[in-house]
């Protein structure tokens, strides 16, 4: 009981410390339209209303819009994180979203210099993917370039890193990477083809790209772990576009490649819909820069059921004895492939 006592004082105590500043209102409305079952990113978006909050030692920035892809805390769910854009190009990052009196609240570092500006949202949308393979007690590596790819891409670990089959005696995953040097004859950010030079498929019996693009050193790397037989496609962007899900069966949305691994007997391939995935800056993105592999996981990013094959996806996924993960609070998202 006297413990029970102790932590409600606690509360009433924090409670009377935390000062609450007055709403400042720069456009009609009370409350904006959740879109984030549909959206990671969404623009012309207008600020409703701002306050700051000063809780013991630590100040805090909370903004309101009239619509939001950010998910609230709530329910054991952990609030979404991200970054505003205004129109003049200001960014501010969002540290997290909560819930209070029916507003969803966006906990921001700063107020934005000039409120009345339209804004761009943009939710940090593997963040719930880096929260479940921290879980399973996985290091997690972010990957981050600037000025060499376009922007869309630029932390996409499929374009300066190739798997080389699965592990190797110790477990670990090989994997062949980029290094600066190979960038230097780029004018300013690579473009296709240049950009595709590390975006190939290499499982433990084939290597698929188009050879053409293929970084030479990559090809030899590959010739000397692996006895695999090379199959030749137009797709520059071959990882992007292919799940593998083990030496022998892949899934994908180009017909192209499927058409050059059906020369091979026992390789399986699964066609599906082009399409129904996001990538911010594009039009769509890859299923195969949506997903990897990871234990007997094929780990999705985003909500795969709202992908018109998704039944066939997960058949094809779970009778190779893998089960398949996805995150339904969220557009199944390009983010490079999880390696």
């Amino acid at each position: 009981f006297n413990a029970e006592l102790q932590k409600q004082k606690d509360r009433a105590r924090q409670a009377t410390s935390n000062e609450f500043g007055d709403w400042i209102q720069y456009h009609n409305g009370e409350e904006e339209e959740f879109l984030g079952y549909d959206y990671t990113d969404i623009d012309g978006v207008s600020l409703i209303k701002q306050r700051t909050v000063k809780q013991k030692n630590k100040v805090m920035y909370q903004l309101v819009f009239d619509r939001t892809p950010f998910y609230a805390e709530m329910g054991g769910q952990v609030g979404d994180t991200g970054y505003i854009e205004s129109e003049s190009g200001e960014r501010i990052n969002i540290l997290n979203t909560v819930k209070e009196n029916n507003l969803t609240i966006h906990i921001a570092e700063r107020i934005p210099s000039d409120c009345s500006e339209p804004f761009s949202l943009h939710v940090d949308a593997d963040r719930r993917l880096v929260e479940y393979l921290d879980s399973k007690d996985l290091d997690v590596i972010l990957m981050y370039s600037e000025g060499i790819m376009e922007k869309g891409v630029s932390n996409h670990p499929d374009m300066f890193l190739c798997r080389i089959g699965y592990n190797d005696i110790n477990g670990n995953a090989i994997i062949y990477k980029a290094e600066p040097g190979d960038f230097m004859n780029v004018e300013k950010t690579c473009k296709y083809p240049d950009d595709v030079m590390f975006n190939a498929v290499c499982t433990s019996e084939y290597f698929i790209h188009n050879l053409n693009y293929t970084d030479p050193g990559l090809l030899e790397r590959v010739r000397g772990v692996w006895t695999v037989d090379m199959i030749g496609c137009r797709q520059g962007y071959t990882k992007c576009s292919t799940v593998v899900v083990d030496s022998r069966s892949l899934i994908t949305a180009d017909q192209g490649i499927a058409a050059a691994c059906s020369k091979a007997e026992d390789l399986d391939v699964l066609l599906v819909q082009e399409g129904h995935v996001a990538l911010e800056g594009y039009d769509t993105g890859f299923i195969g820069g949506a997903s990897g592999r990871v234990g007997d996981e094929i780990i999705f990013n985003g909500d795969l059921s709202a992908h018109p094959d998704f039944q066939k996806i997960k058949d094809f996924i779970e009778e190779r004895g893998l089960e398949c993960k996805w995150f339904p609070e969220y557009p199944l998202t390009d983010i490079g492939t999880i390696m």
